[in-house]
């Protein structure tokens, strides 16, 4: 049960993937109908790939910021974080992608500053400054 489970986690994970890269209208369709719930719901529990699917389609929606309410309001933020302090460098660079582009959101920014684990990995960044693309994505989050 629990081999087959997996791979009907990555199919569904790899299908709202796409539409996130799809047009406008099928993206406010996939946020509208639930599609984060879905995308955040096996993530806790995948393997790297369905979490480097999952982080990259998060990344895609937060890139548009009529659907930063709908990220914070679903429950993906502290998913996005955990996936940010990821071992798998595919998943925490998605990760961090979605934290700049949702760091653009004053409120958003506030709420993450007060969180334990995002400032644990500004602290990380601002003391080796930015090496790679994780880095360089979360360096732009830090704004004191």
């Amino acid at each position: 049960m629990m081999e087959s489970s997996a791979p009907a986690s990555r199919a569904a994970i790899t299908a709202l993937t796409m539409l996130s890269k799809d047009t406008e209208d099928t993206r406010a369709t996939l946020v509208r109908e639930g599609g984060l719930r879905l995308l955040i719901g096996p993530v806790r529990g995948g393997d790297y790939e369905t979490q480097a699917l999952a982080a990259e389609a998060l990344a895609m929606l937060s890139h548009h910021k009529q659907f930063h309410g709908d990220l914070y309001q679903s429950g993906c933020i502290p998913t996005i974080l955990q996936l940010a302090s990821s071992h798998d460098e595919r998943v925490k660079t998605s990760a961090a992608k979605a934290l700049s582009h949702l760091g653009t959101d004053e409120n958003i920014y506030k709420m993450l500053k007060q969180n334990r684990q995002f400032t644990k990995i500004l602290s990380i960044v601002r003391s080796s400054g930015p090496v790679d693309s994780f880095s360089a994505y979360i360096s732009l989050l830090i704004k004191d």
